[in-house]
């Protein structure tokens, strides 16, 4: 049985994308009542959505020393447009508020061009105890510690559960050895719990909700906890908490994430993904791909949280990590800067593969494949394309070729890059003004650096009209206007060579997260050298050694068309005389697409004319540089 850990937990969402650089221009106070509760809490309130110079609203809480409080706040997140005050309430006082109060009104000024100016007050106040008003304000009503989006949470520091380093029955080693690896690396969120400090999260995880006063530590039992997850068989066991959450809801008992697999797609995030978390260490999300800061950020953090292993099973695992992987990440600059804001500290993964196989792939997978079956059963909205006819018929008369989309968005690729082009200035008009990427703007133009491309969002336009669904088809589809272009994520097949520019999203990245939390992943490594790029990987998250040849041994995923991010395909199913790499076989007369490096789909069997071929690498190269310069890391293709 796999005994795995970790997850990381942060701020509640308001639903609130964009950031705006902010001011705190004015302080707001607050009648609190008294109980008859005798546990310190920390109030701290100002206005909403002001950020420090780096974007993150929770530094101004960190007056730790000065107010004697309990770490910074990591719950909640600020809504850049809420005009509404944010109080933190110490979570670890039952539902009163105590006798002694310590408030600290904390007032930071921040902007894009000045430096941050921090104010600190303590004030002690005391009042007597009530028993009439234990669950009171000062007026009788009752206090309802997070009935707004921007009401944040602080919870009180707590020693990591001794029970759990227990040299007979704990779950981690009882020196504490666990949290940090041969090579001197400490996983995620790991470092308070190394240094024997007491911290607002155990690990990367938060508490359960105390039921007494004698918090949760004491009222968990876990040398129980350990026993059952050590009989625990498979993954299927393991505990995830409710995602159906109030929005207010405290991440009370849930994990955060340790790494973030950001993408790029068809590069074999699957695989990896799953080879990291068959590591004995490391516990899996509920699913692989969440894409929470992408496709779901109205939703509140508890129901990203949920998606990951409760405190107990986390813990009682003796794992020290667990991670999601979302190629949808990748592309975007409001999923930095939200990623950022709401969830900083966990490592960041990157894989890529060589361009032209990646376009191809993606072509195959995301155009040809849905635009078959479409055909076949008759959903498209071109009718006047027959339904029911052959593999070959379509192929012949009805699908764009590959040599055709490549043209069409090298041309609008082109126009975009241009100095002063479309990209370069919707990128700066959107966020060159925002506090987590001014310096990086201004740096880039005081240095004469290439400016900062947002490629996916500005650089193919928009609709044109019913049947021309972007600016870049436009020609093609007037010329042939019985092909199919109008299928499901547009977004993928516009950008076949975009996406395979991995340097300008990552560079969108490399503002918001330290260079040493970020790590490029070869897709040939993964081919070719699995158990070396493994272990590399793995010491660089601060795991212990582990013999990854029973995980790598179970094949690829996602492979074969998309039968699951979860479908492992065997190595002799793949390709009998391929061993670790080859081609698919065609299935149900539709030639179905890889996430992984297959040979069919490497650059010397990709269908096009050879100038095209040079066409597209001669253009992509740059970028490629540009990547590994980033990186500090070189894969085989250039």
């Amino acid at each position: 049985m796999k005994t795995k850990k970790q997850q990381q937990y942060s701020k509640v969402s308001t639903g609130d994308d964009d950031e705006e650089e902010g001011h705190y221009s004015s302080l707001h106070t607050t009648r609190i009542g008294s109980t008859n509760s005798h546990q310190p809490v920390v109030v701290v309130i100002a206005e909403d959505g002001d950020e420090d110079e780096n974007g993150d609203t929770s530094s101004f809480l960190a007056a730790e020393d000065e107010c004697s409080s309990h770490g910074e706040s990591k719950d909640g997140d600020d809504s850049s447009d809420d005009e509404e005050s944010s109080v933190l309430i110490n979570p670890y006082s039952p539902s009163a508020l105590p006798t002694g109060v310590v408030l600290c009104i904390g007032l930071m000024l921040v902007s894009a061009s000045a430096a941050a100016l921090l104010t600190t007050l303590v004030v002690q106040l005391s009042s007597p105890p009530s028993s009439s008003r234990s669950n009171t304000d000062g007026g009788g009503s009752k206090i309802m510690p997070q009935t707004r989006p921007g009401l944040k949470i602080m919870p009180q520091t707590r020693p990591f559960p001794a029970d759990l380093m227990n040299e007979s029955s704990g779950a981690y080693d009882s020196n504490g050895g666990d949290f940090v690896n041969a090579d001197g690396k400490t996983p995620p969120f790991w470092a308070n719990v190394r240094d024997g400090k007491n911290d607002t999260h155990w690990g990367p995880c938060l508490p359960p909700k105390p039921s007494s006063h004698q918090g949760v530590a004491a009222s968990l039992d876990w040398k129980s906890i350990v026993h059952w997850n050590h009989e625990r068989t498979s993954d299927s066991a393991i505990k995830y908490p409710k995602r159906d959450l109030p929005p207010e809801s405290s991440p009370w008992g849930m994990c955060k994430p340790g790494f973030l697999i950001i993408g790029a797609g068809k590069c074999g995030t699957s695989s990896l993904y799953h080879y990291i978390t068959g590591h004995d260490r490391v516990l899996p999300a509920s699913e692989k791909q969440i894409h929470y800061f992408k496709y779901f950020p109205t939703k509140p953090m508890s129901w990203y949280l949920g998606h990951f292993p409760s405190t107990q099973t986390f813990l009682g695992s003796g794992a020290l990590l667990s991670g999601e992987a979302s190629p949808g990440y990748l592309p975007y600059p409001d999923v930095v800067a939200l990623a950022q804001k709401r969830l900083p500290g966990p490592k960041i993964i990157l894989t890529a593969r060589d361009p032209l196989d990646r376009a191809w792939s993606s072509y195959r997978y995301n155009y040809v494949a849905p635009a078959l079956e479409w055909a076949m059963k008759g959903k498209l909205r071109e009718k006047s394309i027959p339904k029911g006819m052959t593999e070959d018929y379509y192929r012949e008369n009805h699908l764009f070729s590959f040599e055709e989309m490549l043209k069409a968005e090298l041309k609008v690729l082109r126009e975009c890059f241009e100095p002063g082009g479309r990209g370069e200035r919707k990128a700066k008009e959107r966020f060159g003004k925002m506090a987590w990427a001014i310096d990086e703007f201004q740096r880039r133009e005081q240095q004469g650096l290439p400016p900062l491309i947002d490629l996916d969002e500005h650089c193919y336009g928009d609709k044109v009209k019913h049947l021309v669904p972007r600016r870049q088809w436009a020609d093609l589809i007037e010329a042939n206007p019985d092909k199919i272009i109008n299928l499901p994520n547009l977004h993928l097949v516009q950008s076949f060579i975009g996406r395979s520019i991995y340097a300008l999203p990552l560079e969108w990245w490399y503002i918001a997260f330290p260079p040493e939390d970020i790590y490029l992943v070869c897709n040939e490594d993964m081919r070719d050298n699995t158990a070396d790029m493994l272990n590399r990987l793995t010491s660089w998250l601060g795991l212990p050694d582990f013999d990854f040849s029973d995980v790598v041994s179970q094949g690829m995923y996602n492979v074969g068309g998309h039968q699951g991010y979860d479908k492992a395909t065997p190595w002799q199913e793949v390709d009998p005389d391929a061993g670790d790499a080859g081609d698919i076989q065609p299935h149900d007369g539709i030639q179905k697409e890889d996430e992984h490096d297959l040979l069919e789909e490497r650059e010397e069997n990709i269908p096009i004319p050879e100038d095209l071929r040079k066409e597209v690498l001669d253009f992509v190269r740059p970028y490629n540089e540009r990547l590994f310069e980033l990186t500090g890391q070189r894969c085989s293709w250039l």
